[in-house]
């Protein structure tokens, strides 16, 4: 990381981000009563935003280039929080509906710049950048906290996404002088030529097992402790309270994990975070009994946490064109986030919820068992040359 430059801000974003996702998980049964929703319903709506973010998150990298790190991120975070608020103020299911569309489009836009920025300072070692991802899953521990404490005080989640709002606002201009770290500038594909670019990479089974994951993570965040309220008839806080204990094994699995990392190595360290994770799933759709569901829950959130930083860290440091790379499987997970709530949802409505939880644990097990690495290629730079880790 150059003199001068900081990741103080950024690594308050991931708070904020992980914040929201926390919020989210807790309140997601209150917004579908708030607004009538089905399973369906909310599926197909979460589908159509992280699309949106799909189609952000492929234009972050180049607007991250030409604004500059500083402008980019203080702009995503303002942007971002402008539509929180107005998600929090939405009457009608209409209105609740395209600012919510937008504020997950608005979202793609700051996970990128997060992203881009940490990565480019510490990819170089992988344990690190695991260890910044955790301050995600702390966020997402304080956020489910906060939310489920509100909602037990008979305060609405309009209060808790209102006041994420607020803080974004506050983050953004507290730290305008801040000097990020500045990633080298690129070329920053299309979407589609960023997810033809991964067969020229080597990059195809890896890129469908970021699919899965970002599926299994997503539908984690989203399903998890609504099944625990609706299907096992656990209280507001025995739910939050197993997504606190899963987001703090998280946090802890992920800021303390690096020596783990170096030691296991990537791949193996995937392996293992997500063979937990699909336990962890199996666990909570298959039992009946409420603690036996909440830790299931907990152990699915752990493992899974680890996976999404391992394969970036891998990409970022050995793929031939990293910024293709990177855009590529980054395209790849959003499109994996795009199809678990339809394909969950679908499910629920079609059988029941238990089975779309049992689809994330196949997703998971997909994850575990697949040996997804950076394809050995040939540099065609060099005439004759030996196949190398690209």
């Amino acid at each position: 990381m150059a003199e001068g430059t900081t990741l103080r801000p950024v690594a308050g974003a991931f708070v904020l981000f992980g914040g929201f996702a926390g919020a989210w998980a807790v309140s997601v049964l209150d917004i579908q009563r708030t607004f009538g929703l089905s399973d369906a319903g909310l599926g197909a709506l979460l589908a159509i935003g992280i699309l949106f973010a799909a189609a952000v998150n492929v234009l972050g990298g180049a607007l991250t280039d030409r604004w500059g790190a500083n402008a980019a991120f203080a702009r995503a975070l303002v942007i971002w929080s402008t539509l929180l608020v107005a998600v929090a103020a939405a009457p009608v299911l209409g209105a609740f509906a395209v600012a919510f569309t937008l504020a997950t489009a608005a979202g793609g836009l700051v996970d990128v710049v997060m992203n881009v920025v940490s990565a480019a300072a510490l990819a170089s070692e992988p344990g690190r950048l695991v260890r910044f991802h955790g301050l995600f899953n702390l966020g997402a521990m304080l956020g489910a906290a906060a939310t489920g404490v509100a909602v037990e005080l008979g305060l609405s989640w309009r209060v808790v996404f209102a006041g994420l709002g607020m803080l974004g606002f506050t983050l953004a201009l507290s730290n305008r002088s801040a000097r990020l770290p500045s990633p080298a500038r690129t070329d920053h594909p299309s979407l589609l030529r960023a997810i033809a670019g991964l067969r020229h990479e080597g990059l195809v089974i890896l890129a469908l097992v970021f699919g899965a994951s970002a599926m299994v993570e997503g539908g984690i965040a989203t399903w998890g402790v609504l099944y625990l309220r609706s299907h096992l008839g656990v209280s507001v806080l025995a739910g939050v309270g197993a997504y606190v204990v899963g987001q703090g094994l998280a946090t802890i699995t992920r800021i303390g994990g690096g020596p783990a990392v170096g030691v296991l190595g990537t791949r193996r360290g995937v392996a293992l975070g997500a063979g937990i994770s699909a336990g962890g799933i199996a666990l909570e759709a298959l039992t009946t009994n409420a603690f036996v569901g909440a830790t299931g829950l907990a152990l699915a959130s752990m493992g899974i946490s680890v996976v999404w930083p391992l394969l970036l860290a891998d990409v970022n440091n050995e793929a031939q064109h990293p910024g293709l790379a990177i855009g590529g499987v980054t395209a790849a997970g959003y499109l994996g986030m795009v199809a678990g709530p339809p394909i969950v949802g679908v499910l629920s409505g079609a059988f029941d919820l238990t089975t779309g939880l049992l689809v994330l644990a196949a997703a998971a097990l997909f994850v575990s068992v697949m040996p997804a690495h950076v394809r050995k290629t040939r540099d065609p730079t060099v005439p004759g040359a030996r196949a190398r880790d690209t």
